[in-house]
Parts: structure tokens; sequence; C-alpha cells
């Protein structure tokens, strides 16, 4: 297990396991999310990650989370949801040459394009072997 202690102001990328665990009520990352509410870090959200997290809550009839988490990112400073531009794209296209899938090398290709601190998902496996960012789904 990978443990980042946050001491100053990190910035760090998600994949939509994290977003919808936060929504779901995971302890894991209901804890991260407190220290991204608390301003010690900056939550970069891929754009994609955006649309497979509402994805899944609308095709699991669970949309009335969508509402709170719009509400909060809204709210706070410290998130910004990153488009998919052309650099990111072409960024992607060599996480996908390690193997990554669609979302995880786009979300590999931000954490790269943003020098971020490491990457949260509930779903480490994806990026194990493929990346040298560090992989969090704990703080």
């Amino acid at each position: 297990m990978l443990v980042i202690y946050v001491s100053k102001i990190t910035k760090m990328t998600c994949d939509s396991s994290f977003l919808l665990g936060v929504a779901r009520g995971n302890k894991k990352a209901a804890s991260i999310w407190s220290r991204i509410k608390e301003g010690s870090i900056k939550l970069f959200i891929p754009s994609i990650s955006f649309v497979k997290f509402c994805s899944e809550l609308l095709k699991n009839a669970e949309e009335h989370y969508m509402d709170v988490f719009l509400a909060a990112i809204r709210a706070m400073l410290n998130i910004k949801v990153i488009p998919i531009d052309l650099g990111v794209a072409i960024e992607a296209g060599h996480f996908m040459q390690k193997g990554l899938d669609f979302e995880a090398a786009i979300v590999g290709a931000i954490a790269s394009m943003y020098k971020v601190d490491g990457i949260i998902s509930i779903n480490k496996q994806y990026y194990t072997n493929k990346i040298s960012i560090p992989v969090i789904d704990e703080l």
C-alpha cells in the first residue's frame, strides 16, 4: 500500500472509480475526499472520468448523487475538470501503447501533463506495472 502524506497542497488526478467511491460512501474514497474539501489536495478530474461517473450513476438509477456532486465541484475552487484536447489525446495514445484502457490512458496523460503527485483510483490494478506515477486508494 502506497501512502502519500499531505503536508502541502498536493496535486492529484483521479478516475471514475474514485468518484463513484465518493458518491457511494466508500470509506477510503471519503477520507481522500475530505482532504480535497479541506483544500490540502488540488484535484484534476479528467472529463472522460466525469462522463463515466455520470453514465454509471444514470445506468444504476443513482442520478440523485450527480446533483450533489456537481454542487460540490462548483463550490470547491481546488477542483478542475480537464477537457480532452489534442495534446491530451496524443499523450493518452502513448499510455494506451503501454496497455492502459481508454479512461486510464486519459488519466495517465493528464497526470503526466499536469505533473501531478499521484492518481487516485479504487481500481489500482488498472495501472499496475504500466505507469510510473504513484496510484493510491487511501491517504
